[in-house]
């Protein structure tokens, strides 16, 4: 997704790629940031063979029961004869403020995701397939009303998966927190009303061809 934060809320950004191509890679934010883009580039091999990425620590398929910590994790998969690489994007905040992000997967196909809880924002939509060759992605993105859209050959169920976020002031005073209506792609925090505006349409991962032939996803 790409979002507008208040000012002063984001110190830096930046992206780190996994140290090596291969077919299970994975790259990690620094502890200092937040995780919230993962995705698998093409680097060798036969095309239309990657197989996807998804954040957390945890083995593929990405779990689908509950929401989980991403534990500033993104891995990518291919199949045998291919390789990619794992792209992590990577928030860092100033210290009076907290992104709180979770993961979670749902096998499903098109708009079928079920997006995030109530007082979070969506941040990256992915998608993992498991199915067998011929069995192709053919693409994931955000759509215009936010939802996370991922398709394959024929439209068959793979493994959406998203990170979602809310920005938090942390409250030394009490354990309260408020967060806002998350269909407004906003969070408000605690009294200061802290809002993050997304444009779901300027941030898309599409499918790009070389020869007619997937390269990138």
């Amino acid at each position: 997704n790409c979002c507008l934060f208040p000012s002063g809320v984001i110190s830096d950004t930046s992206t780190v790629v996994s140290a090596s191509a291969g077919t299970n890679v994975t790259a990690h934010c620094p502890s200092d940031a937040v995780l919230t883009g993962c995705n698998s580039y093409y680097s060798s091999g036969t095309y239309n063979q990657i197989l996807g990425a998804f954040a957390g620590a945890q083995l593929a398929p990405p779990q689908t029961t509950a929401w989980i910590a991403t534990h500033n994790q993104c891995t990518a998969q291919s199949r045998d004869g291919t390789e990619v690489l794992a792209s992590a994007q990577c928030l860092q905040l100033s210290s009076a403020f907290n992104l709180d992000c979770t993961t979670k997967a749902q096998y499903t196909t098109k708009k079928g995701f079920v997006g995030c809880d109530r007082g979070y924002t969506i941040m990256s939509c992915n998608t993992l397939n498991t199915l067998a060759p011929p069995q192709s992605i053919d693409a994931y993105y955000l759509d215009a009303s936010g939802h996370c859209y991922v398709q394959q050959d024929g439209w068959k169920d793979m493994y959406a998966n998203a990170i979602c976020c809310r920005l938090q002031i942390p409250d030394t005073s009490s354990s309260s927190s408020s967060s806002s209506d998350s269909a407004q792609q906003s969070d408000d925090c605690n009294s200061a009303k802290i809002t993050v505006h997304c444009d779901n349409t300027l941030y898309a991962y599409v499918q790009r061809t070389h020869d007619g032939a997937p390269v990138l996803l």
